[in-house]
């Protein structure tokens, strides 16, 4: 959901804008470099770049890349790094300590449990019509095409039974066909109308358990096709435009507990002069502070996918993928954003710490017997429970975890009106998905959606979670296989953003 307008509107997925303009010197600025430690591996602050130009003393040097005097180096990761550190707002952890934990505990583990035949497979319906303006047509380039899965090459004991199937004995259970019969009785959040204050109220009277942030697929619809993951990867795809501007700009505009006198940062629509997004923000609930940095943070995210695997050049029709440092600047650099990069990558840290307290609150829901990530072949599923249980042994011994009892605190009956508002607001989001044109774009806006919703889920059925049967499936708080593959691939997705934005501090730092 990128357009290659340089707004924020950008669509969800892999879609990617068109960079204007080259980066480069004229004047041949050359690298200054500190010691190397004794591992002989340069650090972050052991390379100092520094640009001299030979006709600053008689006059201005301007650099077409930047296209303003260089009378002082140029900006590296370095200048603006202090902008991305210390303690984020709203909780007590630092973004140096999810770095660190990041990297040496969860990137390589989730990596690998994304390629288990468990996690792979997606089932999803693209074909579903936009709910809220006429459908603009599907994006035409080919990068945008989504390549569905042969049924043959479907595992046995994903295709063939439930969607909330957990082991080879759950699958004719009686019980679970009950559970299921229930599921489908409790879907009655899709008739409640977004004016009805009466029916906020009304619907928070079930248990959490009940409560699903999500527009669900239905499974059981000809159009809902297997998609690998692993062969459709998220990435840039060249969609842009009106289409893919009016997705973000539905979901800030109007699903961001926001009063449209009040315009986000860089809005092309807001007027010179207004009461200041930052302000008004402040002001609000930490509910709906949340809300915001949540989609920020996911917005972000995408964003930096796109500019790590982005395509670089196609040659005889073999295309080349890599990182873009020059868009990751367009849509980052302090500068060129007018300070909302290092905002957004914020909260992006934000969102991690969200979903990673997600997971470290569901472990007990995996760790019963009876969910075994059945897909028939006993050896993998056998390992990729492991691979699943070390990572959530990992998630639960990180020390500043975000504080989820801090929301929805106060009086009761505010709080639950409060939460249920909170919880269609995105709904509405996950529903406007459909309204994206590029297929690989709505693929992942779908998925990393969808997994957010079932971690927003998780995060609010802690009592249903605590006192879960170990030995059946649970009539009170239960996952579906779709909820379980979107809730992992879209926190894999967060960890590979932040390993990411790790490897263009890199590059940056090379930049001459």
């Amino acid at each position: 959901m990128h357009a290659g307008s340089g707004t924020t509107a950008d669509p969800p997925g892999a879609g990617g804008g068109v960079t204007s303009g080259s980066r480069g010197s004229s004047s041949g600025p050359f690298l200054v470099q500190l010691p190397r430690g004794e591992s002989g591996d340069l650090s972050l602050k052991s390379v100092a770049h520094v640009l001299l130009c030979p006709s600053a003393a008689g006059g201005a040097c301007r650099d077409p890349a930047w296209g303003r005097c260089l009378r002082s180096p140029r900006r590296t990761w370095l200048s603006w790094e202090p902008q991305l550190a210390g303690v984020l707002d709203d909780c007590l952890c630092d973004i140096e300590s999810i770095d660190d934990f990041n990297t040496f505990k969860i990137f390589p583990k989730i990596q690998k449990l994304q390629e288990r035949d468990y996690f792979r497979y997606y089932k999803v319906n693209l074909k579903r019509p936009c709910p809220f303006w006429a459908d603009d047509g599907h994006c035409s380039i080919k990068d945008c095409h989504v390549e569905p899965c042969p049924e043959s090459k479907i595992p046995v004991g994903i295709k063939a039974g439930s969607s909330n199937k957990y082991s080879k004995a759950a699958n004719n259970s009686k019980e679970l066909e009950d559970c299921e019969q229930a599921n489908k009785l409790g879907a009655v959040n899709s008739t409640l109308s977004n004016q009805s204050k009466e029916a906020f109220i009304d619907w928070a009277r079930y248990d959490d358990s009940q409560d699903h942030f999500c527009e669900l697929d239905d499974e059981r619809s000809p159009d809902a096709q297997y998609v690998d993951l692993l062969l459709n990867p998220e990435r840039y795809t060249g969609y842009k435009g009106p289409s893919a501007w009016r997705v973000w700009n539905s979901i800030y505009e109007e699903n961001c507990f926001k009063p449209r006198s009040v315009y986000r940062p860089l809005n092309p629509l807001a007027p010179s002069r207004g009461e200041s997004f930052y302000t008004w923000l402040e002001g609000l609930c930490l509910e709906k502070r949340v809300f915001y940095k949540l989609i920020s943070g996911l917005h972000a995210s995408i964003n930096l996918h796109l500019c790590a695997n982005y395509l670089l050049e196609e040659t005889w029709g073999k295309p080349r993928w890599g990182p873009n440092v020059k868009e990751f600047t367009r849509r980052f650099d302090p500068v060129e954003t007018k300070g909302e990069g290092p905002r957004r990558l914020k909260n992006l840290y934000f969102l991690y710490l969200i979903e990673l307290r997600a997971l470290s609150k569901v472990a007990p829901y995996f760790e019963r017997s009876v969910v075994d990530l059945y897909t028939g072949n006993g050896h993998e599923d056998a390992e990729s429970k492991a691979l699943l249980l070390d990572i959530f042994r990992d998630t639960k011994s990180f020390h500043m975890h975000f504080d989820e009892k801090s929301m929805f605190a106060g009086d009761k009956k505010g709080a639950k009106s409060l939460k249920e508002e909170f919880r269609l607001h995105f709904k509405n989001i996950s529903r406007i998905m459909d309204c994206v044109g590029c297929d690989k774009c709505r693929l992942w806006g779908k998925l990393q959606t969808q997994g957010l919703g079932t971690a927003l889920k998780i995060l609010f059925s802690e009592k249903e979670i605590q006192s879960l049967p170990e030995n059946s499936p649970s009539k009170g708080f239960q996952l579906t296989r779709q909820e379980i593959v979107a809730l992992v691939n879209a926190f894999g997705r967060l960890s590979t953003s932040i390993r990411e934005l790790q490897n263009f501090k890199v590059l940056l730092q090379k930049t001459r």
